[in-house]
């Protein structure tokens, strides 16, 4: 391949690169945000589960929208949790690609490297075939033979 051709897979490879560390931090900001989210349900869930266990009175409407509202609580962790595991395949996947495009773009490199070299090389041999033969000097007087 030529070296102009190397260069422009570099710069579609860098492009690529760029967008894959996108996506890597938007996956691990997900992940942090749906952590945070589980902590403060589960915070929750556990004062409310104190609450009960304190043997305090309620009314029973109190009761029955406490009741409602764990049921929802735990139904949403778990969605928490299923939505958590997808965001740890999803960044998992993408981190991979990014390393597998990282490995490709080294060998991208070398490959344009050892390309420009050759041309390098080449061209250094061309004006060398390309140089006349350095001129015979005329012979001087001490040179010419009596």
């Amino acid at each position: 391949m030529t070296p102009q051709a190397l260069a422009k897979l570099d710069l579609l490879a860098t492009a690529e690169e760029t967008s894959l560390l996108a996506a890597v931090n938007r996956h691990q900001f997900t992940l942090r945000r749906y952590t945070a989210q589980r902590e403060v349900m589960a915070a929750y869930h556990t004062r409310l589960a104190a609450g009960w266990r304190g043997g305090t009175v309620v009314q029973a409407g109190q009761a029955q929208l406490a009741g409602l509202f764990s049921t929802q609580a735990e139904t949403a962790m778990a969605q928490l949790d299923q939505a958590i595991q997808a965001e740890q395949a999803l960044l998992q996947d993408s981190a991979m690609a990014l390393a597998k495009l990282r490995i490709r773009r080294r060998a991208l490199q070398d490959k344009l490297a050892t390309a420009l070299r050759l041309a390098e090389n080449t061209a250094l041999e061309r004006a060398a075939q390309n140089r006349p033969a350095p001129r015979r000097q005329p012979p001087t007087e001490r040179e010419i033979p009596a």
